[in-house]
């Protein structure tokens, strides 16, 4: 009997764990850059998480969204968000599809992806 009580209340604070980690997870500042979305920072730090770029511990942003207008006669520097270093500036206005990224002396535009 007091085995299967220990069991239980082990099981209850494992549960409780788990569900205290998942809910702070859900409820994340974390946001995915959408259509709707309108952002202007200098990011410095850049962390992935399974194709997923978190900006600043705030902004989601996809590895793989692609660079738009890419004048292929040069060289494919930062055709992926993902081959972007830190730091850099991303503006993004509302209702575009589109952002920007100010590395160093170059502009890139990138698509959103959905």
């Amino acid at each position: 009997m007091n085995k299967r009580i220990i069991i239980l209340f082990s099981f209850v604070i494992i549960l409780l764990f788990l569900t205290s980690i998942f809910y702070s997870r859900i409820t994340s500042d974390d946001i995915l850059l959408k259509y709707n979305s309108e952002i202007d920072i200098e990011i410095t730090t850049l962390k992935n998480n399974r194709g997923v770029l978190i900006l600043n511990d705030t902004v989601a942003i996809f590895e793989n969204t692609p660079r738009v207008n890419i004048d292929h006669s040069k060289t494919n520097l930062y055709s992926k968000f993902g081959q972007l270093h830190k730091p850099f500036r991303l503006v993004k206005k509302n209702n575009k599809n589109t952002f920007i990224v100010i590395k160093d002396s170059d502009t890139l535009e990138y698509k959103i992806l959905k």
